[in-house]
């Protein structure tokens, strides 16, 4: 079965779906289109957006290809391929846990998404975490040396890491290590060590979204 992920060259909603990849190891397509918006993002294929949306179910971009069909959503593409990496737990109720903790990063991405685009706004968000309430209870999930669910790395894990380094630290990186609390900052960590993440992160392309 082949998976070809295609969406523009930046991370934005795929980049949590190239992580849970690398770490579960399914192979997949990377497909990037040039952002004509970013010079940077030149992409890796001659496919444009016009083209591409016309096989999007939903209008919208990312989406999965997986043989002869086409799962649309970046959170439903994240579970599919969260389960095809074994990074779903153990059991049932860990599957959910897994997902009430995702449920959780979303409801605080969601609260910096209504900062808007007003940079002095997601600045001031960031400079806020010590004192954020929804991120002081991931923080107690947040074992020393562990992973959020059971013993071993999960979408979690993936999802709250990705949260973290891509779209809170660029705002203000100072700022960011000042204000997370210790056990987030010794989990991102610890995710950033794990060795497929590690070599991702190593080989990825930089772009600036």
């Amino acid at each position: 079965m082949s998976l070809e992920l295609i969406y523009w060259d930046g991370k934005g909603r795929a980049e949590c779906i190239r992580l849970l990849c690398a770490a579960g190891g399914v192979a997949f397509k990377d497909t990037r289109m040039a952002d004509e918006d970013t010079p940077a993002a030149v992409g890796n294929t001659e496919l444009k957006w016009d083209e591409a949306k016309k096989a999007a179910p939903f209008g919208q971009a990312p989406y999965l290809r997986v043989g002869d069909k086409i799962l649309p959503q970046s959170r439903a593409i994240e579970r599919y391929v969260a389960k095809l990496g074994h990074l779903l737990g153990d059991n049932e109720f860990d599957a959910a846990w897994i997902d009430a903790i995702q449920e959780q990063v979303r409801d605080v991405f969601q609260a910096f998404r209504n900062e808007g685009t007003d940079d002095d706004k997601k600045k001031a968000f960031v400079a806020g975490l010590a004192s954020n309430s929804a991120v002081a209870a991931l923080a107690k999930l947040a074992a020393p040396g562990g992973f959020l669910v059971g013993n071993k790395l999960s979408y979690a894990d993936v999802a709250l890491f990705q949260f973290l380094n891509d779209t809170l630290q660029p705002v203000d990186p100072a700022a960011f290590d000042a204000a997370l609390p210790a056990a987030l900052k010794a989990h991102k960590a610890h995710v950033a060590a794990v060795p497929a993440i590690a070599k991702y992160l190593a080989a990825r392309p930089a772009r600036p979204w």
